[in-house]
């Protein structure tokens, strides 16, 4: 009864919703899960990854400085992260400029779609026009993002005006990143996310995206494992939730794929695979396409 009774304690001081179906599907499964469940990455090394406007400075220090590891279901900003700010201020113009049916809301693996190289591993955009581009879609990936940064983009501004047909939601891996993180933690920020979302987009349906296999440490692995396999038992029957966990996309002969990721490669960003790269983006793309086709009521582009 231990975990059920820390996630019951920690919901009722934050106020949410879905307190009961979080702390019985918390509990049913926590004592058998497994990381066996996912393919178990190798051990690696961890390495750890200006100016604002007027209404981002004068948001309280509190959320700015909130702990990392159990402020999940917070609101949290970035404020010491310039790209950050200038980034959402960017989106709060582009929701104005054009119609919007198709949202991809995450972190960094999202944000790459805006990239185009030069290193070609790193090249997303042909993939983002071939799959996306006449789908009046917005990307709201932003790099380093943990489960309370995309809380407060959506309480400020960032789906308004808008109602896409899907959203299409992949977010907790710099959550579970974190040595001190806990994966019931993790699965409280993604439902609080995903209450935002349907409190805000009632008619909009969810295509939530497990937290992808990475090869961080094997920590890192059984508490992903854990936190997806949540998710799918508490949106298994969900009128407008959708739930995906397209690990095998990332294996070979049923092992994690090292060559699918670029983060390790020379001039690379870690000694350990998180990101995928362009071959491996494409991938998870593809593996997608069919349920997104579906929701979104148009051709699948991977046939």
């Amino acid at each position: 009864m231990i975990r059920r009774t820390r996630i019951t304690r920690r919901a009722k001081r934050k106020g949410v919703r879905w307190l009961w179906p979080l702390a019985l599907a918390a509990f049913a499964f926590s004592v058998s899960l497994t990381a066996q469940e996912h393919a178990a990455a190798p051990s690696a090394p961890s390495q750890a990854a200006g100016n604002s406007s007027p209404a981002i400075a004068n948001v309280s220090q509190q959320t700015a400085t909130a702990d990392v590891c159990e402020a999940t279901t917070l609101p949290v900003i970035r404020p010491d992260k310039p790209f950050w700010t200038a980034r959402h201020e960017k989106v709060l113009k582009e929701l104005q400029q054009k119609p919007i049916d198709l949202v991809f809301l995450g972190d960094s693996i999202m944000n790459n779609f805006d990239k185009a190289g030069p290193p070609p591993e790193e090249n997303y955009q042909p993939i983002w026009q071939e799959f996306y581009g006449d789908r009046h879609a917005l990307n709201l990936g932003f790099s380093g993002d943990r489960t309370e940064n995309v809380l407060w983009r959506l309480q400020h501004g960032e789906v308004e005006g808008i109602s896409p047909k899907v959203v299409v939601m992949m977010i907790g891996t710099n959550n579970t990143h974190q040595a001190c993180s806990k994966w019931y933690d993790v699965l409280a920020g993604e439902i609080a996310i995903i209450d935002e979302l349907h409190e805000r987009l009632p008619i909009t349906r969810i295509l939530l995206l497990g937290i992808f296999l990475s090869n961080v440490n094997a920590r890192k692995t059984e508490e992903d494992a854990r936190v997806n396999r949540a998710l799918s038992l508490l949106y298994a029957k969900s009128d407008f939730v959708t739930y995906l966990d397209i690990a095998d996309t990332f294996k070979r002969d049923g092992k994690f794929d090292p060559s699918l990721f670029y983060d390790s490669r020379p001039n690379g960003i870690a000694a350990h695979e998180l990101h995928p790269s362009s071959v491996g983006q494409r991938k998870w793309v593809e593996a997608i396409e069919p349920a997104l086709s579906a929701m979104m009521g148009d051709r699948d582009k991977s046939k």
